[in-house]
Protein backbone atom coordinates (compact mmCIF):
# COMPACT_ATOMS: atom_id res chain seq x y z
CA UNK A 1 0.00 0.00 0.00
CA UNK A 2 1.42 3.38 -0.99
CA UNK A 3 -1.59 5.58 -0.26
CA UNK A 4 -4.26 5.92 2.41
CA UNK A 5 -7.29 7.69 0.98
CA UNK A 6 -9.43 10.50 2.31
CA UNK A 7 -11.56 9.54 5.34
CA UNK A 8 -10.12 5.98 5.34
CA UNK A 9 -10.14 5.58 9.13
CA UNK A 10 -12.66 8.33 9.87
CA UNK A 11 -14.41 7.79 13.20
CA UNK A 12 -12.51 4.63 14.20
CA UNK A 13 -13.09 5.37 17.88
CA UNK A 14 -11.21 2.27 19.17
CA UNK A 15 -8.10 2.55 16.96
CA UNK A 16 -5.36 3.03 19.57
CA UNK A 17 -2.20 2.06 17.68
CA UNK A 18 -1.16 1.88 14.06
CA UNK A 19 2.12 1.15 12.29
CA UNK A 20 2.22 2.78 8.89
CA UNK A 21 4.05 0.88 6.12
CA UNK A 22 7.57 2.07 5.28
CA UNK A 23 6.67 2.51 1.58
CA UNK A 24 3.63 4.73 2.22
CA UNK A 25 3.68 7.88 0.05
CA UNK A 26 0.45 9.76 0.83
CA UNK A 27 -2.01 10.17 3.67
CA UNK A 28 -5.24 11.73 2.46
CA UNK A 29 -7.42 14.42 3.97
CA UNK A 30 -9.41 13.66 7.14
CA UNK A 31 -7.91 10.15 7.09
CA UNK A 32 -7.82 9.67 10.88
CA UNK A 33 -10.50 12.19 11.89
CA UNK A 34 -12.10 11.39 15.26
CA UNK A 35 -9.85 8.39 15.98
CA UNK A 36 -10.32 9.16 19.67
CA UNK A 37 -8.13 6.37 21.09
CA UNK A 38 -5.07 6.95 18.88
CA UNK A 39 -2.19 7.95 21.19
CA UNK A 40 0.85 8.19 18.95
CA UNK A 41 1.86 8.09 15.33
CA UNK A 42 5.13 7.83 13.43
CA UNK A 43 4.87 9.09 9.88
CA UNK A 44 7.49 7.22 7.80
CA UNK A 45 10.21 9.00 5.83
CA UNK A 46 8.56 7.78 2.61
CA UNK A 47 5.45 9.98 3.14
CA UNK A 48 5.60 13.05 0.91
CA UNK A 49 2.00 14.26 1.33
CA UNK A 50 -0.13 14.63 4.46
CA UNK A 51 -3.63 15.82 3.59
CA UNK A 52 -5.52 18.61 5.28
CA UNK A 53 -7.07 17.78 8.66
CA UNK A 54 -5.50 14.29 8.45
CA UNK A 55 -5.59 13.84 12.25
CA UNK A 56 -8.49 16.20 12.97
CA UNK A 57 -9.90 15.88 16.49
CA UNK A 58 -7.79 12.90 17.56
CA UNK A 59 -8.16 14.15 21.11
CA UNK A 60 -6.04 11.42 22.76
CA UNK A 61 -3.11 11.82 20.35
CA UNK A 62 -0.08 12.63 22.49
CA UNK A 63 2.94 12.30 20.22
CA UNK A 64 3.75 12.65 16.53
CA UNK A 65 7.00 11.96 14.72
CA UNK A 66 7.07 13.29 11.17
CA UNK A 67 9.45 11.59 8.74
CA UNK A 68 12.03 13.33 6.58
CA UNK A 69 10.04 12.97 3.34
CA UNK A 70 7.43 15.56 4.23
CA UNK A 71 8.14 19.15 3.17
CA UNK A 72 4.79 20.72 4.04
CA UNK A 73 1.91 20.05 6.40
CA UNK A 74 -1.48 20.90 4.98
CA UNK A 75 -3.91 23.12 6.88
CA UNK A 76 -5.46 21.70 10.02
CA UNK A 77 -3.27 18.58 9.97
CA UNK A 78 -3.49 18.12 13.75
CA UNK A 79 -6.39 20.49 14.45
CA UNK A 80 -8.11 19.79 17.76
CA UNK A 81 -5.58 17.24 19.08
CA UNK A 82 -5.93 18.57 22.62
CA UNK A 83 -3.65 15.95 24.27
CA UNK A 84 -0.75 16.50 21.87
CA UNK A 85 2.40 17.24 23.89
CA UNK A 86 5.21 16.14 21.56
CA UNK A 87 5.79 16.79 17.86
CA UNK A 88 9.03 16.03 16.01
CA UNK A 89 9.20 18.09 12.82
CA UNK A 90 12.23 17.48 10.56
CA UNK A 91 14.26 20.35 9.17
CA UNK A 92 13.01 19.57 5.66
CA UNK A 93 9.50 20.80 6.47
CA UNK A 94 9.39 24.25 4.88
CA UNK A 95 5.67 24.99 5.15
CA UNK A 96 3.14 24.50 7.92
CA UNK A 97 -0.25 25.69 6.74
CA UNK A 98 -2.84 27.56 8.79
CA UNK A 99 -4.64 25.94 11.71
CA UNK A 100 -2.30 22.94 11.66
CA UNK A 101 -1.99 22.89 15.45
CA UNK A 102 -5.12 24.89 16.33
CA UNK A 103 -6.75 23.57 19.48
CA UNK A 104 -3.67 21.63 20.56
CA UNK A 105 -3.97 23.08 24.05
CA UNK A 106 -1.38 20.73 25.62
CA UNK A 107 1.32 21.57 23.07
CA UNK A 108 3.88 24.12 24.19
CA UNK A 109 5.57 25.68 21.19
CA UNK A 110 9.12 27.06 21.54
CA UNK A 111 9.48 30.80 21.25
Amino acid sequence: MTSIGNYAFYGCKLLSALELPSNLKTIGSYTFQDCDALKGIVIPDSVTYLGEYAFYDCDKLESVVIGDGLTSIEGGGFHGCSSLTSVVIPEGVISIESQTFWGCSSLIMPT
